[in-house]
């Protein structure tokens, strides 16, 4: 992911934390999911422990995992799947080391913590 499309992730993320008001009255506030230390933080978790499967390397296979999992109200990881499959060995791949990711900042929807659905993909 270039640059600014990361800026734009950031700011797009930024926003939807925001409250919305009419005359001081709060009508939805919802903030998702974060990672500890951001987006940037997440991507350096993700460059540090994904491992290129041998084979797929010795093969060239390359391409984009989608692993969707749900952040629960106490900030751990539950239900990971992959939505977009490459090949079993880059999903198990990607899906080894979505489970192993810290706990997240959980989800705040009207002002209460949340359970909420978090989808990432993962490159190779």
């Amino acid at each position: 992911m270039n640059m600014k499309k990361k800026l734009m992730t950031l700011l797009l993320a930024m926003l939807a934390c925001m409250s919305v008001s009419a005359q001081d009255i709060l009508i939805d506030e919802t903030c998702p999911p974060q990672f500890p230390g951001g987006d940037a933080a997440l991507i350096n978790f993700l460059n540090a422990n994904i491992v290129y499967p041998q084979q797929a390397a010795q093969d060239k296979v390359e391409g984009k995992v989608v692993v969707q999992f749900t952040v629960k109200k106490t900030g751990k990881i539950d239900n990971v799947k992959v939505l977009r499959s490459v090949r079993k060995d880059l999903d198990d791949e990607a899906v080894r080391v979505v489970k192993m990711m810290p706990d997240f900042i959980p989800a705040k929807q009207n002002g209460e913590v949340a359970d909420m659905p978090y989808t990432i993909p993962v490159s190779f």
